[in-house]
């Protein structure tokens, strides 16, 4: 009990101190002058009794020491009065603070950012009660043939349905797919983020409605209809001013007009991470239940008491029986085999699902390291600093060791120091996280196909950006303090032996510099050539100039037999536009993303797997594709002549072999129980990038759009024209609404698409080429610092030597001989390193291989260069100090 009382006076005197303080010092003055009138009444004079009377007491500050001792807690005060001379000398040397400061703050910044987007792709769990419990159900194998849309495409809703019904290991599952709905009724689209959802989607994941009601299992029926739509709390501030009476008002989603019936909580974004859904419409109101269209992701929550082993082993044992019974009508042999190969499998989805995670995790990964190398080099530049700081105060400390100060005090004042720094650092640090992680996610994403993530600072990016300051502190601060306190006499430290020891310290921490430096340009060299190479690699096509117009037609004013004519009599319309130079519709524009394949036979064989893209006459001339050989398609091509084709390089290499193409006769294989259809080759045209412009050239058979027996209410009509692309919009969506008045219209620049589809790679050769430059940067403050201070320990001698007729040049070669040696170790190690890990950003490369001799040599010499400069500075100053101010300061 008596030392809990005593714990708790010594935290109150923390507390009191001045007071306390005092209290002590009058108490002692106190007693000394009673111990003085006592020896005056014993007869002694006044000067003899205050001698007699302080030779009694002894020191009063030591007394006074000792009594506050026991008052407070002396650990915390020494710590704490160590933290307010820091600030004292932080705030008098402002250069060095802000140095420190910002090249820490810039190391942490840019890991916190990167971790920040890191974690919010692939760690963070999704904002719904026991997030834990939730899985993943996926397909493995290649089995799935036939229509495929969406993000999350998994499998089809007959699959969805009898693993729903068969299944025993979940507490409940449910299915999604997301789509984009269009809200406007007509005109230009105003799309929004759509999720087709089960019934159970809401209740599974927990979710409750922050106005109305949500879908419930009992809805989800075949044939429900468009009963009502969910929408989000973002959606219902945007559209209805988040206004109570939303609920029963009529949204319009395509071509129907649905009552809203609820409104999501604010936090609640979906499943998909990257994605922020708008509306949600019940599942059972898509219509889409062919066997053979995969466009559905599931998920469900594991049953208390269960595991992932456990419901794996059930989806092992019933996945035969569910494939057998929804094996799509028309499969050949070999695709039927394949199909019922597939596997399910269950894995952790407490992230949610995301596309975003499988395309940019292993990017940031490789980020990351090398943010990490930049805070490397950062804290060896913090280190470099406060070796030079610890040197200029060396005298300070041997005279305060000299008069009985520990070396440990001392030591744990420059422990502080760097503690603040770091601290300092990592404020900036989060604050530059904050700001630049928006940056990034605006980066990857695009209006028409936006990002969302959630980038909140919460206690992980505040604790890791903590853990990496406190580790530099620690790390950088202790060494330059134990070198500062290890000697106890208050020299000169030029010269000496310990003078030496930290010079050659920082040489080693220049070293490291360099050959950190030199990894992160190689990097960077690296990802920007291969950017630039898919930059500038023949997509084969032309993007300048073209602009693609999707158009979708209501079927209430566009019947089946009215198309043919209408379609052709839109297109000589269109044509009609001055500054058109070719016009042309197609059912997937390049980089559409829409695209559909098929098997195709030769000589009653099937021989593989080709893609199948209609379009009209002029499509090739539209995007500036080359007919090798062979006609395009003209108006002749319709439905009462026999079947064409154009073929693709690439095909004709893959499945027509060195023969002339032309002539020849393919088979298209029909689906679902559909006829074959033969063809003849007419023509062959220059290889096309359709899917992304990472891709190898796939072979590509095109029909003419006008043979379609059955065309459909969507037109993409890609028009190259030499007007501005915004006068041109206006123009074809007032033909188009004139033409159809309930039409929707989706425009497109195909620059835009290319650029789009090199996002991650720009982001890539951006971020990492930015590193490469601040570690250049740091690098050279390193070497240019080390080598200034070289210079400056041998100004006696420099001087001398020019009073004996030594020239400029050779003090010059002498004072960076004194570095070079490190520089070129340093050079050769980094290479070295740089080489070992460029093979795990193989996959990352485009036309680059990890050991391009051309970036190793730029590299080596851009690093040269800079190591050169960062030496010779201070070397060429050192040459020009006159002889006799050299020889003043021996």
């Amino acid at each position: 009990m008596r030392r809990l009382r005593a714990l708790f006076v010594r935290i109150a005197g923390l507390f009191g101190a001045t007071r306390s303080d005092a209290d002590i010092a009058d108490e002692l003055r106190l007693h000394l002058d009673m111990l003085e009138a006592d020896r005056r009444r014993s007869g002694l004079d006044e000067e003899q009794a205050h001698r007699v009377a302080q030779a009694a007491c002894g020191s009063l500050t030591a007394a006074g020491e000792a009594y506050r001792d026991r008052r407070g807690l002396p650990a915390v005060e020494n710590v704490w009065r160590d933290v307010r001379y820091g600030l004292r000398l932080l705030r008098k040397t402002p250069g060095f603070t802000a140095a420190a400061v910002i090249s820490l703050g810039l190391g942490i910044g840019a890991n916190s950012t990167i971790f920040q987007l890191l974690d919010a792709v692939s760690f963070r769990g999704l904002p719904v009660p026991a997030a834990g419990e939730l899985v993943e159900i996926r397909v493995n194998g290649d089995g799935r043939w036939g229509r495929q849309s969406g993000r999350n495409r998994q499998v089809s809703a007959p699959i969805w349905w009898q693993i729903r019904d068969r299944q025993t290991m979940f507490s409940g599952v449910f299915a999604f797919g997301d789509t984009r709905f269009n809200l406007a009724p007509r005109g230009e689209v105003r799309s929004a983020e759509g999720l087709w959802v089960s019934g159970s989607f809401f209740p599974v994941l927990g979710v409750q409605p922050e106005l109305g009601r949500l879908f419930t299992e009992d809805e989800d029926r075949p044939g429900c209809g468009y009963f009502g739509a969910v929408i989000s709390h973002a959606l219902w501030q945007r559209q209805f001013g988040g206004r109570a009476d939303a609920i029963g008002q009529p949204l319009h989603v395509d071509d129907e007009t649905v009552p809203v019936i609820g409104v999501t909580p604010a936090w609640f974004f979906g499943v998909e991470v990257g994605r922020r859904f708008d509306v949600a419409l019940p599942l059972c109101s898509s219509g889409f239940e062919l066997r053979n269209h995969f466009w559905l992701a599931m998920m469900g929550r594991l049953r208390r008491g269960t595991s992932l082993t456990l419901a794996n082993a059930q989806l092992a044992s019933m996945g035969p029986g569910v494939l057998e019974a929804t094996l799509p009508d028309g499969y050949q042999p070999d695709r039927s085999k394949r199909y019922l190969a597939l596997r399910f499998e269950a894995v952790d989805g407490r992230a949610g699902v995301s596309p975003l995670r499988s395309q940019y995790e292993r990017p940031l990964w490789v980020l990351m390291a090398i943010a990490m190398s930049v805070l490397l080099l950062a804290a060896t530049n913090l280190a470099n600093l406060m070796l030079a700081r610890a040197a200029a105060r060396e005298p300070e400390f041997a005279l305060r060791l000299a008069i009985g100060g520990s070396r440990a005090r001392l030591v744990q004042q420059m422990v502080v120091e760097g503690a603040l720094l770091a601290a300092g650092g990592a404020a900036l640090g989060v604050l530059l996280a904050r700001w630049s992680a928006d940056l990034l996610v605006l980066s990857i994403g695009t209006a028409v196909d936006p990002i969302y993530l959630d980038l909140r600072l919460d206690w992980r990016i505040i604790a890791a950006a903590s853990a990496v300051a406190a580790a530099s502190a620690l790390l950088f601060a202790v060494a330059p303090a134990i070198h500062a306190t290890s000697t106890r006499v208050p020299l000169s430290s030029r010269g000496t032996a310990t003078a030496s020891h930290r010079l050659g310290t920082r040489k080693t921490l220049v070293g490291v510099q360099v050959g950190l430096s030199f990894v992160l340009v190689f990097a960077a060299g690296l990802f920007a050539r291969s950017f630039q190479n898919l930059s500038s690699s023949d997509p084969g096509f032309r993007a300048d100039g073209v602009l693609v117009t999707h158009v979708y037609f209501p079927e209430s004013e566009l019947p089946l037999e009215r198309r043919r004519a209408f379609y052709r009599d839109l297109m000589d319309r269109l044509r009609t536009i001055p500054g058109t130079v070719a016009l042309a519709s197609s059912f997937g524009p390049p980089l559409s993303g829409q695209y559909w394949n098929s098997d195709l036979k030769i000589d009653g064989t099937i021989v593989g797997l080709t893609d199948v893209n209609q379009i009209s006459p002029d499509y090739f001339r539209a995007i500036g594709a080359t007919l090798i050989a062979g006609r395009d398609f003209t108006d002749a091509d319709n439905e009462a002549t026999s079947r064409v084709a154009i073929v693709t390089e690439s095909f004709a290499k893959q499945f027509l072999g060195a023969g002339p193409a032309i002539g020849r006769s393919i088979t298209i294989v029909g689906e679902d129980g559909q006829p074959d259809t033969p063809m003849e080759v007419v023509g062959l045209v220059q290889n096309t990038r359709y899917h992304s412009l990472r891709e190898a050239f796939q072979p590509i058979v095109y029909t003419p759009q006008a043979q379609d027996a059955e065309p459909s209410l969507t037109r993409r009509y890609v028009i190259h024209s030499t007007r501005q692309p915004g006068e041109l919009r206006r123009i074809v969506a007032g033909m188009v609404l004139e033409a159809s008045p309930g039409a929707t219209i989706r425009f497109e620049e195909l620059t835009d698409a290319v650029r789009e589809s090199t996002l991650r790679e720009r982001l890539i050769a951006v971020l990492s080429t930015s590193f490469g430059l601040l570690a250049l940067i740091l690098a050279a403050i390193g070497t240019y610092g080390v080598t200034s201070y070289s210079a400056a320990r041998r100004r006696p001698e420099i001087g001398l030597r020019m009073a004996l007729g030594a020239t400029r040049l050779q003090v010059v070669t002498m004072v960076l001989s004194d570095i070079a040696r490190v520089v070129a170790i340093g050079l050769c190690a980094g290479t070295v390193v740089a080489l070992l890990l460029a093979r795990a950003t193989q996959t990352l490369l485009d036309g680059v291989e990890p050991a391009d001799a051309v970036t190793l040599l730029a590299a080596i010499l851009v690093n040269g260069i800079v190591a050169v400069v960062s030496t010779g500075l201070p070397a060429y100053r050192a040459a020009r100090v006159p002889p006799v101010v050299a020889l003043r300061e021996s």
